[in-house]
This record gives structure tokens, sequence and C-alpha cells, in this order.
């Protein structure tokens, strides 16, 4: 941005750096481009802006079900932890039987 207005002032008083009477003609291409491209990173910028402003109303919502998910009642946390340990009895039953039968397989 800084490059396209020095350019834009060098255009304007000349390389010499003393404004002279007459302006050079606008050259419309350049200036078109200028534009455009200035136009795109703008637009770019403003749909940065709307997306953070609809993630920004949606963050209370998102923030009370965070919550929500990490306050489980006593009971389905006693629940819980019951099956754990019941699926950990079972899993620690069944490496032990597994262990015993490949004691009794033979070795080839």
């Amino acid at each position: 941005m800084a490059d396209r207005l020095r350019k834009i002032n060098r255009d304007s008083i000349g390389e010499t750096g003393a404004r002279s009477a007459k302006r050079p003609p606008i050259q419309f291409g350049s200036y078109h481009s200028s534009i455009r491209d200035d136009l795109a990173a703008f637009m770019q910028l403003n749909r940065c802006v709307r997306q953070a402003s609809e993630i920004l109303l949606q963050y209370p919502r998102v923030q009370m079900l965070a919550s929500a998910a990490a306050m489980i009642p006593a009971e389905v946390a006693d629940r819980l932890m019951r099956y754990q340990t019941t699926l950990e009895r079972q899993l620690s039953r069944s490496i032990g039987e597994l262990l015993e039968i490949n004691k009794l397989r033979p070795v080839q």
C-alpha cells in the first residue's frame, strides 16, 4: 500500500520532486488495477469481520453447552465409574484367560 502511495505521489509531482504546473495524465489502467486490488483486499477483510462477528454471537451458547457437558450429575458420574470398573475387571479376567490358554498351547 505504501509503495502504491509513493508511486501515485511520484506520478503527480514527477521524478524531480517539484510540482509542475501541468500534471501528467492519469493512467487509468494502472489506477484501475490498483483500486481493484485494494477493493478485493477490503472485501476479504470485510468477510473476515463478518465471520468473526458471527462467531462472537455464537460464543455464549457454545460456552453454556461446554459447561453443561462438564457438569454431569453425581449419580450419572457414579454410574459411569461403576461401568468403567466392571469393564476393567472383565478385561483383566479375559487377558488372564488368554495368557493361560497360550501356556497350554504346544510350542511349534
